[in-house]
């Protein structure tokens, strides 16, 4: 993890100082990686004098929340920012956070009006309504009404162990 690194040149030099780098952190099997991976491609195919990509995928979601604390550590992420992928953009000797795909597809609409972003935002709303779902169904599952609920208190405190691991959660 310690291998992909960020700051002023410290994993290669721009062809030039008014290329746009971004760069994407998530972690394998993440749809939201995924995506943010498929629309920042979709941006080099189309301005390739102008963007480059540097992508890392970790291989496991407890890689990715590792790395992540660690950035956060280092005040390089900021502490809200929760979850998969993490976006970096540089211009020049100034590297920014963007935040994830939501903030990805803001800064690309803005940055880069006339490139239809229209598949790739329907993908992404497409996405947050089957996270929603699988959270609340997830959420439904485990939490049966209280009446339901186990009087075995040893039963009881495993039910509230899964519930709060499924709280935090990466999506």
């Amino acid at each position: 993890l310690d291998q992909v690194k960020f700051g002023v040149n410290t994993f290669f030099e721009a062809p030039h100082s008014d290329v746009q780098v971004f760069t994407a952190v998530g972690f394998q099997g993440c749809r939201y990686t995924a995506l943010a991976n498929r629309i920042l491609a979709r941006v080099k195919e189309t301005y390739p004098e102008e963007v480059y990509v540097y992508s890392w995928t970790a291989p496991t979601k407890a890689d990715f929340k590792s790395w992540l604390d660690s950035r956060k550590a280092t005040a390089q992420v900021p502490a809200e920012h929760t979850s998969a992928p993490v976006v970096f953009n540089r211009l020049e000797q100034t590297r920014v956070f963007l935040g994830g795909t939501t903030e990805l597809l803001q800064y690309l609409e803005a940055k880069f009006p006339e490139l239809d972003l229209t598949a790739e935002q329907a993908d992404k709303e497409a996405l947050d309504i089957l996270v929603a779902n699988k959270a609340a169904t997830a959420k439904s599952a485990k939490s049966p009404p209280p009446h339901l609920r186990s009087a075995n208190p040893e039963v009881e405190k495993l039910l509230q162990v899964a519930d709060e691991e499924e709280a935090e959660e990466i999506p």
